[in-house]
């Protein structure tokens, strides 16, 4: 039998590792909701930069067809830079289960630009019209992308709990 002295430290002890391991598994829930809140921030901001990214673009590509004389100066200087960054700083967002599919999207329709725009960049500096013909159908297959990643942020802001 045991010393009546260890049978309360025993129980003492189990008692905070239960209290313990039961306040770790509530803050995590909140914390991974903050993170997830975060993140949809994130996205909000980086949603609202490509859709002023696509404005211009617009504004500038009025028809079917452009010139290159036209496009490249505002891919390089603009376009380019600004979508290399949001995929720079994508890298650094705190990913939460919840919004693993929107952050995978997000990276995809990033890195479609990019090829996008470095076929465009590429096609100009060699001369080389079937690297415009790349452009064209990157820049296809982005918009395709971004209408997923839209879907997909709408379904997360139905699901994520007191989102705004």
């Amino acid at each position: 039998m045991e010393e009546p002295d260890r049978i309360p430290w025993r129980r003492r002890r189990l008692a905070f590792l239960v209290a313990l391991g039961l306040a770790a598994g509530c803050g995590g829930g909140d914390t991974e909701l903050q993170n997830t809140h975060a993140y949809m921030d994130s996205l909000r901001v980086y949603l609202g930069d490509l859709r002023l990214m696509d404005h211009q673009l617009g504004k500038v590509v009025q028809s079917d067809t452009v010139s290159a004389e036209v496009i490249v100066p505002l891919i390089a200087e603009t376009l380019r830079p600004t979508v290399g960054d949001l995929r720079r700083r994508a890298d650094d967002l705190q990913v939460t289960p919840v919004v693993r599919d929107a952050h995978t999207l997000l990276l995809a329709y990033l890195d479609i630009r990019l090829q996008a725009y470095d076929a465009a960049l590429q096609g100009q500096a060699e001369a080389r019209p079937e690297l415009f013909e790349l452009f064209a159908r990157k820049q296809t297959e982005a918009e395709e992308m971004g209408r997923h990643l839209e879907d997909e942020t709408q379904r997360l802001r139905a699901l994520v709990p007191a989102y705004r």
